[in-house]
């Protein structure tokens, strides 16, 4: 079934929000504006807290001792009783591995910074990655591949800082939960392709052709075995390793992947505050707010749905779907 939304809670004042980021202990949220911090007790769900900065915020997320990272012009770890610490400058994305031990930074002049995610954020390792900016960045389940999106995507042995491979004129890596795949966006001549490409050698296994509709996310199952895309209003199904088309719905408006929750469900975002759970059957309305969602955050072993829009409020559902 997809999911069900049980409780609706708006909070806000008008500001638009631009990021949304949760704690590891899911105690505090925290919501930027451009140029504001604010933190929130999931309790009470007050603010408790507050900085600003002359920098126009990109975003924000926590690290697992309940520090935040910020990204403006630079890179910065702040605490909630207003501690400041710098520690990128240029940096335009921020990830943290999926085990949780490192930071990887992505500059406006082509570096990756490797930093520990511990109480001294270390340096770790910086390599160059590109004469252009990176974008975005990517990591495997074990944060030992990275990839980079510049004007490639590029994938690196992060330990050794060297390159693997690179897909050509494709942007917004993802990678499958085993970390043995990666899917890439290309868009040639007058159609859009993802790419779905093998870590290791960086060879091409299956490219996903979507005529002319531009491909806006893609997101593989919980299993790897199936990956979704959206590509204007069309949500589809894919199957992994054959590249048959599965299943196609057609969700009304252009939406975008937020999350591949369990089995082959996923729920999707639309530029008119629509947050929809789907299988390839059904779908359910999870939030309705009317403004257009400028992050989204779902805990599946919570059962929570988060989302913060440009007309300053962030709605909460909780719903009937958890880990198992």
């Amino acid at each position: 079934l997809p999911l069900q939304p049980l409780v609706d809670t708006v909070i806000g004042d008008g500001q638009p929000l631009i990021s949304l980021a949760e704690s590891f202990d899911s105690t505090r949220v925290v919501a930027s504006t451009k140029q504001e911090i604010r933190w929130f007790d999931t309790n009470t769900w007050r603010q408790v807290a507050r900085s600003t900065t002359k920098k126009e915020i990109r975003g924000a997320l926590f690290l697992p001792d309940g520090r935040l990272l910020r990204i403006t012009d630079d890179a910065s770890v702040e605490t909630e009783e207003g501690q400041s610490l710098p520690l990128q400058e240029g940096a335009l994305t921020a990830i943290l591995t999926p085990d949780q031990r490192q930071i990887l930074i992505g500059t406006r002049t082509g570096e990756v910074h490797v930093r520990s995610a511990n109480d001294g954020l270390d340096a770790v390792r910086s390599w160059k990655a590109s004469e252009s900016p990176v974008w975005r960045i990517a990591a495997d389940p074990t944060g030992r591949v990275v990839a980079t999106d510049s004007d490639d995507v590029v994938l690196w042995d992060a330990q050794a800082a060297t390159e693997i491979g690179r897909l050509l004129a494709s942007a917004y890596p993802v990678f499958s939960p085993d970390g043995g795949r990666v899917a890439v966006i290309s868009e040639f001549g007058y159609g859009f392709v993802l790419h779905i490409a093998e870590t290791k050698s960086v060879s091409i296994e299956r490219n996903l052709d979507h005529g002319t509709d531009a491909v806006t996310s893609a997101l593989f199952s919980s299993d790897g075995s199936a990956i979704m895309t959206t590509a204007g209003s069309l949500l589809r199904w894919w199957d992994v390793e054959t590249g048959t088309l599965l299943y196609r719905r057609d969700v009304g408006e252009e939406a975008w992947l937020v999350a591949a929750t369990r089995d082959l469900n996923c729920i999707t975002a639309n530029r008119l505050g629509r947050i929809e759970s789907h299988t390839p059957t059904s779908s359910v309305s999870l939030h309705a707010t009317g403004a257009a969602p400028s992050a989204v955050v779902y805990n599946l072993s919570k059962g929570t749905l988060m989302s913060s829009a440009y007309d300053g409020n962030i709605s909460v559902s909780y719903t009937h779907l958890r880990a198992h």
